[in-house]
């Protein structure tokens, strides 16, 4: 404390008090009385867009990080774990968008506005993403709830396990056929080393 009452403090607890400060400012400057719904909605699904564009500059954060640090995954999870204000679970599914939305797997025009329900479609097979794509309305499009995205990727989860004995038993059958084959070349072979054979040794008697 100074002589006048008030509480010295360093140059960096300033600059990080005026920043907050600033944050502060910043977001109240941000809520404008409205007169309609519409108005509402709007101010807030750009709020949403915000935070989204957030999410998403975490994701690249931790993957530079990652990158150039060079982290190891017991090091990167343990760099998340002890100095980050969330889980590796969360950073690892916001990685996961970020690559997806960088790699052009996924557009951020389509994806919806939730980090965990966009984590969905960035496990998606390709075939799956196109299928999204193609429905009616498209599954993949900013408002979809993660309800319904969740039911799709179980959907789809079920439609493999029908198909995998269907699918194990074509290889099996596709086994056997091969194995049939080779076992008839086999006996041709043997077959004609035999008609070789009988030939020369009728050749052999003064010829046919």
């Amino acid at each position: 404390m100074t002589g006048s009452g008030f509480k010295q403090v360093s140059r960096a607890q300033a600059q990080r008090h005026t920043s907050v400060d600033e944050r502060i400012a910043r977001a109240e400057s941000t809520v404008i009385p409205r007169e309609t719904e519409e108005e509402y909605a709007e101010d807030i699904e750009r709020l949403w867009r915000d935070a989204e564009s957030r999410f998403l500059a975490i994701g690249r954060t931790l993957l530079l990080a990652r990158k150039s640090l060079k982290m190891q995954d017991d090091t990167f999870k343990g760099f998340v774990n002890s100095r980050l204000p969330f889980g590796y679970q969360t950073a690892y599914q916001l990685c996961k968008v970020a690559a997806a939305i960088d790699g052009n797997v996924l557009t951020l025009e389509e994806v919806p506005t939730s980090y965990a329900t966009t984590y969905l479609f960035a496990t998606m097979k390709p075939e799956e993403l196109a299928e999204a794509r193609s429905m009616a309305p498209p599954l993949l499009r900013p408002n979809v709830s993660r309800k319904e995205v969740a039911e799709f990727k179980r959907a789809k989860a079920k439609e493999r396990l029908l198909a995998e004995p269907e699918a194990e038993g074509t290889l099996k059958r596709r086994e056997r056929l091969v194995r049939t084959i080779d076992g008839l070349r086999r006996q041709r072979k043997q077959i004609d080393d035999r008609i070789a054979e009988a030939e020369a040794q009728l050749e052999a008697l003064g010829g046919r």
